[in-house]
């Protein structure tokens, strides 16, 4: 999904020219020849989002999606941009708005439904205990009554398979979802540009040590020139070491608000 236009970019150019700009100059550009592309350049950024992507959970944001079950339809396909659903990467939890599933009183089960209704909505003056011992009970209803709908998510095909079929009517839910953000987001992000950056300037140092590392010198009107090929390709690789221990220290990555966000450790 990071590829297509909408969800993983929206299709603008400014974020990307202006870290193309700051990484040409701390290269040392223009004092220094850089002997990179343009393509070399967009390459090192999609490679430093595909790998943030891939290892930081603040490439994504949690959302939530209003979604409707059709009666007798256990398969759907989330790939509708009017309702985002074509940003979804995981699907987390279906939620159901109506307690168990069960839309009024009126229904097949309207005995339960009415004890249910009455034991937990029941008026008066409710303390903190009967809160608790409410929650636990309505836990206990939706194992004993298979509340909670079971499902599959597969991000390839866009499909999603709930593992029960309604018979009754439809029913409205609310889908629990990891969502996309696109590059625009994350390069103005505050708590991923750093990284993205660095990451970039990492793969730039080494592509531009492979290109310097062809020959180990030149010959010049005062004696041999040597290249630092070796130097930038050492460099490059001391530095994403560094920002892999940044992802896995939660220094980076981990912005607030989004989604699994890791604010402080205990212990």
């Amino acid at each position: 999904t990071s590829d297509k236009i909408g969800i993983g970019t929206d299709g603008s150019y400014d974020e990307r020219l202006r870290l193309i700009k700051i990484l040409k100059h701390q290269l040392g550009y223009p004092q220094r020849c850089v002997e990179l592309s343009e393509e070399q350049f967009n390459i090192a950024i999609d490679n430093a989002l595909d790998e943030f992507r891939r290892r930081a959970d603040n490439a994504y944001k949690n959302a939530f999606l209003p979604f409707t079950l059709v009666r007798g339809q256990s398969i759907y396909y989330l790939n509708d941009p009017r309702s985002k659903t074509d940003k979804i990467v995981n699907v987390l939890k279906i939620n159901r708005i109506n307690n168990l599933g069960l839309s009024s009183i009126a229904t097949e089960a309207s005995i339960y439904a009415q004890a249910f209704y009455n034991q937990i909505y029941n008026g008066g003056n409710v303390d903190l205990v009967s809160v608790h011992l409410m929650g636990q009970l309505s836990e206990s209803f939706e194992k004993i009554f298979a509340g909670n709908l079971m499902f599959t998510w597969d991000e390839a095909s866009r499909q999603l398979m709930v593992m029960r079929k309604l018979v009754n009517e439809e029913e409205r839910v609310v889908l629990e979802v990891a969502a996309e953000r696109t590059e625009q987001e994350l390069l103005l992000d505050r708590w991923a540009k750093q990284w993205l950056q660095g990451w970039a300037e990492s793969e730039l140092m080494e592509m531009l040590g492979q290109i310097r590392s062809k020959y180990g010198s030149l010959p010049g009107p005062n004696g041999g020139i040597t290249l630092n090929g070796d130097q930038l390709i050492n460099m490059a690789a001391g530095k994403q070491t560094d920002l892999l221990r940044q992802i896995t220290d939660y220094e980076a990555g981990n912005g607030i608000g989004n989604f699994g966000n890791t604010m402080f450790l205990i212990g």
